[in-house]
């Protein structure tokens, strides 16, 4: 099975057919995979090319993030819920690791 449906199958299942057929989950989805890739693939910082790239194919899924994440607030209205981090990545090598690992753990809890 690939990362993509690893990720997406079980919050499909346990969403009790809230996200069934959801294009905007399974977009954000994707692009998140995609990214996970990108970060997989460059053990060193990437060319600017690579950059712009990757960061043209997350912005071509903003609308449906926002718009996932909007249909989520529906399901928790918890504001503590939707809290940002407030420390970013400041190097490469940090933002690696912070995407890796609850990319990891989703996959881990499935397995």
């Amino acid at each position: 099975m690939d990362l993509i449906h690893q990720i997406e199958d079980p919050i499909v299942e346990q969403s009790e057919g809230y996200f069934e057929a959801n294009s905007d989950l399974h977009v954000t989805i994707r692009i998140t995979v995609d990214f996970f890739h990108f970060l997989s693939a460059y053990q060193e910082i990437p060319s600017p090319r690579e950059v712009d790239y990757v960061c043209g194919t997350i912005r071509s899924g903003m609308d449906m993030f926002f718009l996932l994440a909007y249909s989520c607030y529906a399901i928790n209205t918890d504001f503590r819920t939707w809290a940002f981090h407030c420390e970013m990545p400041v190097t490469y090598k940090d933002l690696r690791a912070s995407f890796f690992e609850p990319i990891r753990a989703c996959v881990k809890t499935r397995t």
